[in-house]
Formats: structure tokens, sequence, C-alpha cells
């Protein structure tokens, strides 16, 4: 049980993306000292396709707890909204950031499986990802998908 409520919580189901995002960004921050995550979210409920709300909650999960983990941020900035014809999911931190290609590419040893999982769950929900970064200049973590009409 405790598997699936990581996976899916109960709150995306009873709530919604919107209010479960607010509730990671909340419960996240809560855990960490000093740390604040800025939550900018100018979509409603009935703006994101059901298909892409599972997606959005594990990215943005993984995101955050990478974050946290790795880069020694204090502001993490959390915004979700359209962008043009995307529905775009932005992380944003102030941490020591990181070489993209090292990463990426697992030179010396320096893959992070994180990455490559958001990368593959943006992938296989019709999205993209993109990593910004540079060492000591903090990350921008980007995922997008087209918007489709209805």
């Amino acid at each position: 049980q405790i598997v699936a409520k990581d996976l899916r919580p109960a709150i995306l189901d009873d709530l919604g993306i919107v209010a479960t995002i607010g509730w990671l960004c909340r419960e996240l921050e809560r855990s960490q000292a000093g740390v604040r995550i800025e939550l900018q979210c100018d979509l409603k409920e009935a703006d994101i396709p059901n298909p892409l709300k599972t997606s959005i909650f594990r990215i943005l999960q993984e995101g955050l707890n990478n974050t946290l983990k790795h880069s020694g941020a204090r502001h993490v900035r959390v915004a979700l909204g359209q962008v043009e014809d995307e529905l775009r999911l932005t992380i944003e931190d102030d941490g020591k950031g990181l070489d993209v290609l090292s990463v990426l590419d697992g030179i010396n040893g320096a893959q992070h499986y994180g990455i490559l999982n958001m990368r593959y769950r943006a992938n296989s929900s019709g999205g993209s990802l993109s990593v910004k970064s540079s060492p000591g200049e903090g990350v921008v973590l980007t995922c997008a998908w087209p918007r489709v009409r209805r």
C-alpha cells in the first residue's frame, strides 16, 4: 500500500492534480529546514488532460526529491501553466547546478537515473524533458506537452 500511495496518492483522485501539486510542495517544504518552495500554477483542473496527471505528479515528485537531495538549493520555483501551445512544468532551483552532459551520458559514473526516469516518463506521455544547468548555476528542468485542442 505504501508503494501505491507513492505512485498515485489518493489526493490525486480525490482533489485533482492542482491540489496535489500544492500538497506535495507544502509537504516537502515542511520537511526541509531552510528551503522555500514557491508554486505558481496558472491552470484549472479541467485544463490538464487526465492521462497526464499521474505523469506530471511523478515527474514533479522525482524532480523535487532530486533537487532537495542533491542541489543544496535554498529556493525552488515550481510552475505549471500553458506557454504558447504547450502545457509546461518547470522546476528551477538556486543550487549548486550540475554538468548536464556528464549526467545524461553517464560520464565518470555521473549518470543520475532520476533525470533519465523523468525523461522517459515525459516522452512516454507524449512530452519532452529538458535540463539546463552548469556547475554553480542551479538547475532548470522543463517538461512540455503539446496542448490538445478539445
